[in-house]
């Protein structure tokens, strides 16, 4: 079974998640970067993950 599927599952969350949310990600990542504790590739790497996912 499909646990995306809304007409087996009328209940299940989508898999998206709002827009604040990601912007929090966005900006927790941002904070990451600028602390120096992740690198700009993996900076690049995660944001453009976080970005797909809308």
């Amino acid at each position: 079974m499909n646990p995306d599927n809304r007409a087996t599952h009328p209940h299940a969350t989508p898999t998206t998640e709002p827009a604040s949310t990601i912007t929090d990600r966005l900006r927790q990542l941002a904070d990451l970067h600028r602390q120096g504790l992740i690198t700009d590739a993996e900076h690049a790497q995660q944001r453009a993950r976080i970005l797909g996912e809308l």
